[in-house]
Order: C-alpha cells, then structure tokens, then sequence
C-alpha cells in the first residue's frame, strides 16, 4: 500500500463521480508545488456545487442487534458492554 501511495497509483471505486475524481486526482499529485492549496480544494466545483451525483445508498444499515464478535472484542478491551448497549 505504501508503494502504491509513493507513486499515486489507485483505483476508485465504480460509483465516485467524475468530478470527484478530479479532485483526488489533483490532490494526490507527487509533486507538492503542482497540488492544490486547502483553499483551492475548498473551492473546488466538487464541494462548491452540491454533490447531486452522490450514490443515494453508500451506508450499511445500522444493525438491530450487536455483533456478538465486536461485542467480545470490545469485552476484551476493557468496555463495559452494561454501557453500550
């Protein structure tokens, strides 16, 4: 992954709009001179216009009942599980 980070190679996943491509795209350039500033990403038509492109379902539904391994591993960790439930 660090590799692939050095030489900003990646993939975006099927459903990231074409202007949000860009963006990253600009903001993962190697060399820091050719970057955008965070004030040139603020201004970006990406988060300046609405993002209407966005998927309408991108969220797990929040489960009824907790996982029993999450649940066990928080135990292990030292969560009281009186308060997280």
């Amino acid at each position: 992954m660090l590799s692939q980070i050095m030489l900003a190679t990646y993939r975006n996943p099927p459903y990231v709009s074409l202007a949000a491509r860009m963006l990253i795209r600009q903001m993962l350039t190697l060399d820091p001179q050719k970057r955008p500033t965070a004030k040139q990403i603020l201004q970006h038509p990406w988060l300046t216009q609405g993002n209407q492109d966005l998927p309408h379902d991108y969220s797990e539904p929040i489960p009824i009942r907790p996982d029993p391994e999450i649940l066990t591993t928080m135990f292990d960790m030292g969560y009281d599980l009186r308060k997280t439930w």
